[in-house]
C-alpha cells in the first residue's frame, strides 16, 4: 500500500482530494503494521504531493514510527525527517529526542544527500523543541564522504542550515528536498 502512494508522488501525479482522503483513511488502519521503509515512503509521498493528513492520522503515524524506530535505517530516517518537517508535524519532546537519537545511531551510514535532508529537517523540527541537536559531533563522525558528496556540502543553502544549527540562528534555513526515494 505504501508503494502505491509513493509511485503516485514519484510520478508527480496529483490524484485529487477525494483519492487522497480515501488513501489516508485506508492507510491509517495499517500504519502500525508498516515497516520503517513503508512509513518513510508514505510521509515522503504526502509531503511531495503535497497532502496534509488529519491530526488523527498524524498521531497514529508518530506512534507507528516510535514503535519501529530501532529498525529505521539511514534512508528511512532521512525521508521521514524530511516528510515530517515539510508537512510541519509537531512531535512532542520525547518523540523528537528519540528520533534524533536514532538519527545519531545511523549517522555513519548517511550519504551526503541524506545527511543534508536530515539536517535541514531536524533544524525545522527542533525549532519546536528545547532539545539541542549535537550536530558538530554528528558531522565529525561522518566518514563515508566521496568527492561528489563534498560538493553537496559546499552548497550555500546547506551551509546556512549547518551554521544555524551549530552556531545559532544566522537567518532562516532554506527548505531542503530529497531528490529520490525508493
Amino acid at each position: 500500500m505504501a508503494d502505491l502512494v509513493w509511485a503516485v508522488a514519484k510520478l508527480q501525479i496529483h490524484p485529487g482530494k477525494t483519492w487522497m482522503a480515501a488513501y489516508e483513511a485506508a492507510s491509517q488502519q495499517l500504519l502500525r503494521s508498516f515497516s520503517p521503509h513503508e512509513l518513510a515512503q508514505v510521509v515522503w509521498a504526502f509531503a511531495r504531493l503535497p497532502y496534509q493528513p488529519s491530526e488523527a492520522w498524524r498521531g497514529i503515524f508518530l506512534e507507528a514510527v516510535q514503535a519501529r524506530l530501532p529498525e529505521f535505517d539511514s534512508k528511512s530516517i532521512s525521508l521521514t525527517a524530511w516528510g515530517l518537517a515539510t508537512l510541519k508535524f509537531t512531535p512532542d519532546f520525547r518523540w523528537l529526542f528519540n528520533f534524533e537519537r536514532r538519527a545519531e545511531c545511523v549517522l555513519s551510514t548517511l550519504a551526503a544527500a541524506e545527511l543534508a535532508c536530515t539536517l535541514w529537517a531536524l533544524s525545522e523540527l527542533k525549532q519546536k523543541s528545547p532539545h539541542k541537536l549535537r550536530l558538530g559531533r554528528l558531522v565529525r563522525r561522518q566518514e563515508r564522504f566521496h568527492a561528489f558528496d563534498f560538493q553537496l556540502l559546499v552548497n550555500p543553502r546547506l551551509l546556512c542550515v549547518v551554521r544555524s544549527l551549530t552556531l545559532g540562528p544566522q537567518g532562516p534555513p532554506q527548505q531542503g528536498r530529497p531528490s529520490e526515494s525508493s
